[in-house]
C-alpha cells in the first residue's frame, strides 16, 4: 500500500497508490494527509498544501494534518498560515506542548516578541527543563534589550546543557553590552574551547 511504501521511505512509490485511494475515496483523511506526506517529501510543496488541505475537509480536527499543514507553511515562510494551525492544534489540544513551542517561534519569526515571550514563558512553566524555550527567551529578551534577563535565560540554559557552543558565545555578547567583561571573556573563552 501507499501508506506501507512511506513508511519505508519510498515516497516516490507511494504517490500512485495513494492517489488512487484519494481518487476512489476523499473521505479518507488519513490516505489524503499520507499523500501530502509524499509529496513534500519529494519537494512538491503546493500539491502537499493541496492534500493537507483535503485531508482537513474530509476532517477538520485531525490535529496531524494540521501540524503537517502548518510545518510546511512554516517551511515556505508562510508564517501567519502557519501561526493559524498551530493556534487551531491548541484549541484541539491546549496541553500540546510541543506546538505551543513552535507557535512561539513563528511569533518569534514574525519579531511578535512580546507575544513570543509569553509563550516561551508558558512553555518554561510546563517544563522548566525545555532547553530551546530557555534558549530562544534568552534570544527574544535580547532583542528587546533587557539584557539582564537574557543572561539569566542563557544561564539556564548552560546549567541544562554546559558544552552548548552558541549559548556561550551568545551570552559572551549579552555580557559585553552589559560591561561585564570579565564575564564576556569566560564565556568567549568557553565558546571557543568547545
Amino acid at each position: 500500500s501507499g501508506t506501507a511504501l512511506l513508511q519505508l521511505g519510498r515516497a516516490d512509490e507511494a504517490i500512485e497508490p495513494l492517489q488512487r485511494v484519494v481518487a476512489q475515496r476523499p473521505d479518507v483523511a488519513d490516505a489524503a494527509n499520507n499523500l501530502g506526506i509524499a509529496c513534500q517529501t519529494l519537494g512538491r510543496n503546493e500539491e502537499a498544501l493541496q492534500h493537507f488541505e483535503a485531508a482537513l475537509s474530509a476532517r477538520p480536527e485531525y490535529e496531524q494534518a494540521l501540524f503537517n499543514l502548518g510545518s510546511l507553511h512554516e517551511r515556505i515562510g508562510n508564517f501567519p498560515q502557519a501561526e493559524e494551525c498551530y493556534r487551531d492544534i491548541l484549541w484541539l489540544n491546549p496541553g500540546d506542548l510541543p506546538t505551543r513551542f513552535l507557535l512561539a517561534n513563528i511569533l518569534k519569526s514574525q519579531q511578535r516578541l512580546r507575544e513570543s515571550e509569553e509563550i516561551y514563558r508558558d512553555v518554561l512553566l510546563r517544563d522548566p527543563r525545555h532547553l530551546d524555550a530557555l534558549v530562544n527567551l534568552g534570544f527574544v529578551l535580547a532583542e528587546q534589550n533587557r539584557l539582564e534577563e537574557s543572561a539569566r535565560s542563557f544561564a539556564k540554559a548552560l546549567e541544562l546543557r554546559p558544552d552548548f557552543h552558541e549559548v556561550h558565545a551568545n551570552q559572551s555578547h549579552i555580557y559585553e553590552r552589559l560591561g561585564r567583561i570579565d564575564n564576556a571573556i569566560a564565556s568567549s573563552q568557553r565558546a571557543v574551547e568547545l
